[in-house]
């Protein structure tokens, strides 16, 4: 009787170790794989400031990193009292000159992490 019982646990195990590995294998053999298709651009959204299809291949665009065109995503992106942007600077406007002092906040800088700034962009 403990033969049987013996075989019988064995046959068990090796059935269930076959399965196992047989679902490893058609896994494996069957694995899900996603195609993502840009070629049709109706499909989906996104922000053509800072990504661009071309060809049904999808990049990052190449961001200007110097403040000096004084849009939203630089110094123009903040709050001026008695300054002005000019160039490549921020500076008194003329109501600051006569008053002598002036303020610029910032817009938002997100380095997405937190970061110590030695510089700002």
């Amino acid at each position: 009787m403990d033969r049987l019982k013996n075989f019988t646990i064995a046959r068990f195990v090796g059935t269930v170790f076959f399965v196992f590995v047989l679902a490893f294998v058609i896994h494996g053999v069957f694995a899900v794989t996603t195609t993502w298709d840009f070629g049709t651009d109706s499909d989906y959204q996104y922000n053509s400031d800072y990504i661009e299809i071309t060809g049904g291949v999808v990049s990052l665009k190449a961001l200007d990193q110097t403040d000096d065109d004084n849009t939203s995503l630089g110094f123009g992106g903040g709050t001026h009292t008695n300054t002005q942007f000019l160039t490549d600077h921020i500076e008194l406007n003329s109501t600051g000159i006569t008053n002598t002092t002036g303020t610029f906040s910032s817009r938002i800088f997100d380095a997405g992490t937190s970061t110590s700034w030695s510089l700002l962009p």
